[in-house]
């Protein structure tokens, strides 16, 4: 299976929580075991999102200004989290709002405060 192919006991998540002995663990078939480690595993790996083929929470993503063809990378992240100096943007914000769900190649029309923009997305990281 390509999904678990990459998992392996270095990886697995910290089983300090005590998740393997709750009743619900206990119920489980083992492929549904080894489905929840493996989604454990990658949602620690890509910072909570797995999903990496549209842009999403979490999610690193290079767009291209359409007006003047700049290029910038951005961490889409909750408002607390926000630093416009590393590059982190709220999903909150006008452009996280505006590429939420688009994917690679997709351009979408910004309705910011400063006006109407448009922007490219060049690659999901």
């Amino acid at each position: 299976n390509e999904f678990l192919e990459d998992v392996s006991e270095d990886n697995l998540p910290n089983e300090a929580t005590g998740f393997k002995e709750s009743k619900i663990w206990s119920m489980l078939y083992n492929f549904q075991k080894d489905a929840a480690l493996a989604i454990i595993s990658k949602l620690e790996k890509y910072n909570g999102c797995i999903l990496a083929d549209s842009v999403g929470l979490g999610t690193t993503v290079k767009i291209k200004y359409l007006e003047d063809d700049d290029v910038e990378e951005y961490r889409i992240v909750g408002s607390k989290e926000a630093d416009p100096s590393e590059d982190k943007i709220s999903n909150e914000s006008p452009l996280a709002k505006a590429i939420m769900g688009a994917k690679a190649g997709e351009v979408r029309s910004v309705e910011s405060p400063n006006g109407k923009y448009d922007v490219e997305i060049l690659e999901i990281l």
